[in-house]
């Protein structure tokens, strides 16, 4: 973005000084739009899981709906929104060599530099929360 900018600024300096009809006649500055991406969240009620372990930081379940599953395994960078015991948790992701939680979520996932997650077994997430 910073450098999307920059170049912008320096297009229009060039256009500027390079065009000897504009002294005086300001030439108007592109305007910058950020972009952004939003994603949709994955949501996993408790009939798409068989809860494996639940303790004051960790989640383990076995996600046995095929379709939830399949769509987690695809996603990239998921955003998740978990049900568990009538309680809504948002789950992101955090990178495996990453000592620092994510931020705005209740709990996070292992994921690759990729972004993709990093299952225990074929089926099996981990979950860990983060300490309010």
């Amino acid at each position: 973005m910073i450098q999307f900018s920059l170049i912008s600024l320096v297009h229009a300096a060039m256009l500027t000084f390079s065009n000897p009809a504009s002294e005086g006649t300001p030439l108007p500055i592109p305007q910058v739009m950020e972009a952004k991406v939003i994603v949709e969240p994955i949501k996993i009620t408790e009939s798409d899981y068989k809860l494996l372990k639940e303790d004051e930081y960790a989640i383990d379940l076995k996600i046995t709906n095929r379709k939830k599953l399949k769509a987690l395994q695809k996603a990239v960078h998921p955003v998740i929104m978990l049900t568990l015991n009538g309680k809504e948790y948002v789950v992101r992701e955090n990178y495996m060599l990453n000592a620092s939680f994510p931020a705005n979520c209740d709990a996070f996932y292992s994921a690759s530099q990729a972004g993709k997650i990093v299952w225990e077994k074929s089926k099996e997430i981990n979950l860990r929360k983060v300490p309010k």
